[in-house]
């Protein structure tokens, strides 16, 4: 229970950072394009999607669905590489701001991050590690 209080914890700052990055994004004046902020809400659905899914079969008490969550997952972290040399192709065709680069980078690391957690959160209440 520890470890899983633990990983909820972590996912709580990275939402905290999340809401900090896009306020420091507005505070100096930056601002992402249509295709950047589209591919950004749609890793951050899929991400919420994963995290819900684990704690909807925590509250169910299922058992052997690890392997689902995992690959749910495991396609989350290819997504977010394809997303994050997107960004890059976008940055180095001066498509966007510098500044709204790097805070898309952030961002998508603390998705990321979330990610792992939720991984973490099944793993540690199924007893996997």
């Amino acid at each position: 229970l520890v470890r899983e209080a633990d990983e909820i914890e972590s996912i709580a700052d990275y939402c905290e950072r999340l809401a900090n990055y896009r306020r420091r994004l507005i505070r100096e004046g930056g601002e992402f394009d249509a295709a950047a902020l589209r591919d950004l809400q749609s890793y951050l659905d899929r991400t919420i999607a994963l995290f819900a899914d684990v704690v909807d079969r925590i509250r169910r008490n299922e058992t052997g669905w690890m392997e689902a969550v995992a690959t749910k997952g495991q396609y989350l972290a290819t997504e977010a590489d394809a997303l994050r040399d997107a960004n890059l192709q976008r940055l180095a065709a001066q498509r966007m701001q510098p500044t709204a680069g790097i805070f898309f980078n952030d961002m998508l690391v603390a998705m990321r991050r979330i990610r792992n957690h939720a991984l973490n959160l099944a793993e540690a209440h199924l007893g996997k590690k």
